[in-house]
């Protein structure tokens, strides 16, 4: 199956500057799964898919009416429930993100000349951890909030 993921705030916002980590958590569900995943640039792009999942963080991202009644459409995220958006699927959301769901996005920008310190957080995404709890490594998750903000905990394990 092939599997498009929209992240609508990249999409609409000119000046978006971070990834979404529901975006990257389906793309690595179904990546884990044997499914082909691929970000969605453009609303043109939108019929080569067999399934579609949208997610956007803010409430004012504007997202086509046509879109949201794609029949192969799940969309989600706080930009449409804003404090009350149902959670993922546990296998999903406690699964690994893709973490190279950006990579092509990314890469195309900087070679179009666009400088690699502003999509840096689509391609500088750090993976470390330890539990506390055992003797080996586990991962903890770590996510880019906002430019110069620092990290937020995903809370994939419970160590902070």
């Amino acid at each position: 199956m092939k599997v498009g993921i929209i992240d609508a705030d990249l999409i609409y916002r000119t000046r978006h500057r971070f990834p979404n980590l529901a975006c990257m958590k389906i793309s690595g569900f179904y990546k884990r799964e044997g499914h082909h995943t691929e970000l969605v640039q453009d609303y043109k792009q939108i019929r080569q898919y067999d399934r579609l999942y949208l997610s956007k963080v803010f409430t004012d991202t504007y997202v086509p009416d046509e879109i949201l009644q794609l029949g192969n459409l799940v969309y989600g995220g706080t930009g449409f429930y804003y404090d009350k958006a149902p959670p993922l699927p546990e296998e999903i959301e406690h699964g690994m993100p893709d973490y190279g769901l950006y990579e092509d996005y990314a890469a195309e920008k900087i070679q179009t000349g666009k400088s690699r310190a502003h999509y840096k957080y689509y391609t500088d995404v750090l993976l470390c951890g330890w539990d506390g709890l055992c003797d080996h490594l586990q991962p903890v998750f770590l996510v880019p909030l906002q430019p110069g903000s620092g990290w937020q905990h995903d809370r994939f394990f419970d160590v902070f």
